[in-house]
């Protein structure tokens, strides 16, 4: 998604759609009562949708509400393509007892909402099939949605980070994509021998500049490490031997010319285009990157994704992952029917659909996926262990910890081309950290 059209660190139409940790939302999900409704003759479901009309999505949903309607004829289905900025107005229709029986987008933003378990949803066949929504819809996925061993919020598409190269740039080199961070930096050295840096990176995006921190934190200190040491009142879980350790790294690689010459101050979409015309190895992004670079890419270009690689710590291999998820309101007024409707759009005619026409991933590993992300669904299909976006940070600390700690502090540390040292770093990182809670009430 491009940083110019909406800002990394918020809800973003499809790529930023932030997943729920447990105790975020078992927070959220107080008693508020709300009928269970009627499914008889005359039901209909209100569903508020992320999109806009005119956006593939749309096409999609009205093609199955379609198909839902003619085999369900006591059920209509009312959608309404709001856009992304609908929460102020689908908070008012609830506090005025008239909430929408379906609402979708980023799972962060919807946990506002007091949230229907959708549990029976996920036990619930699927149309026409013989399994169950929860035996389409991976376990990685699953488990970015739940709380308390209940599932709140249904996902229907997905974004994966890691990796991005190009095969020939690769394979002309005689190399292989990096399983462990030795192999990846020792790939510094063939690149530069050509004239290439190892990675494209706009500078100028302070989200994607954080990416090699949040996966290295993640590598040695586990998927909760970032999270811990950014509710860390005191400030100094920072100076742990983790983030040394992921410091140490970030340091290394910006100072030893792995990256493209003067990309603290390249502006985006520079070197993600350049990456996409084949100049250097590797950008580090989330699977919206190659749909991004489509019309600036060679057309014989052939994109691969591999994971973030290994470091040897007790977080090596996991997969950050965000989704976008319908749910249901507590205080929806036909729960029934709206869980029957989802359970028609988890039919594989409608996720191959989304697949086709958006050009996105969906749960469901027996949909044939775009061609750009087919590495990508391999990989969930192995049910490998997901890490919620940014290691849990935005969704256990106040949305302002990122613009006020984190992009500030980190951004003139791996800005610095090395010069900056890691203890400098983390001792800032740490007392800035401090000064944040000591504003908080």
């Amino acid at each position: 998604m491009s940083p110019s059209r909406t800002p990394l660190f918020t809800v973003r139409r499809r790529t930023a759609l932030a997943a729920l940790t447990t105790a975020a939302l078992a927070a959220s999900l107080t008693a508020c009562g709300g009928g269970t409704g009627s499914d008889g003759g005359g039901t209909t479901v209100d569903y508020v949708s992320q999109w806009n009309p005119q956006d593939p999505e749309a096409q999609v949903i009205n093609k199955a509400i379609t198909a839902f309607e003619k085999a369900n004829p006591g059920i209509k289905v009312k959608a309404t393509y709001a856009g992304r900025n609908n929460d102020a107005k689908i908070l008012n229709q609830i506090k005025a007892r008239n909430a929408p029986d379906i609402v979708e987008g980023g799972t962060m933003r919807l946990k506002q909402f007091k949230l229907e378990p959708l549990d029976d949803l996920y036990a619930m066949k699927i149309p026409g099939e013989t399994k169950t929504v929860g035996e389409v819809v991976p376990d990685g996925l699953k488990t970015l949605n739940t709380a308390e061993g209940k599932a709140y919020a249904a996902p229907y598409e997905y974004v994966v980070g890691g990796l991005w190269y190009q095969e020939k740039q690769l394979a002309s080199r005689g190399l292989k994509p990096p399983a462990q961070w030795p192999e990846f930096t020792a790939q510094a050295a063939r690149f530069k021998a050509d004239g290439q840096p190892l990675v494209q990176q706009d500078g100028s995006v302070a989200g994607y500049n954080f990416f090699w921190f949040v996966n290295l934190v993640a590598r040695y200190g586990g998927p909760d490490a970032m999270a811990k040491a950014a509710t860390d009142k005191s400030g100094e879980a920072w100076k742990g031997e983790v983030y040394q350790q992921a410091a140490d790294q970030v340091r290394a690689l910006t100072s030893a010319g792995a990256l493209n010459k003067g990309y603290e101050g390249t502006t985006f979409p520079a070197a993600q285009n350049a990456w996409a015309q084949g100049k250097g190895g590797y950008a580090l992004n989330f699977s919206w990157m190659p749909k991004e670079t489509d019309k600036v890419r060679a057309a014989d270009a052939e994109i691969r994704y591999t994971p973030f690689p290994n470091v040897g710590g007790p977080g090596d291999d996991l997969v950050e992952a965000d989704t976008t998820s319908w749910v249901v309101p507590q205080a929806a007024k036909h729960k029934d029917a709206a869980k029957k409707f989802l359970a028609h759009l988890y039919g594989k005619a409608t996720m191959q659909g989304f697949s086709d026409t958006a050009k996105t991933l969906t749960p469901r590993t027996d949909v044939t996926p775009p061609a750009l992300l087919a590495d990508v669904t391999a990989l969930l299909a192995k049910n490998p262990k997901v890490m919620p976006r940014l290691g849990n940070l935005e969704r256990t600390a106040p949305a302002d910890y990122i613009t006020k700690v984190v992009d500030p502090v980190y951004g003139d540390f791996f800005k610095s081309v090395g010069k900056q040292s890691t203890a400098d770093f983390l001792d800032k990182l740490a007392k800035a950290s401090k000064e944040f809670w000591a504003t908080q009430r």
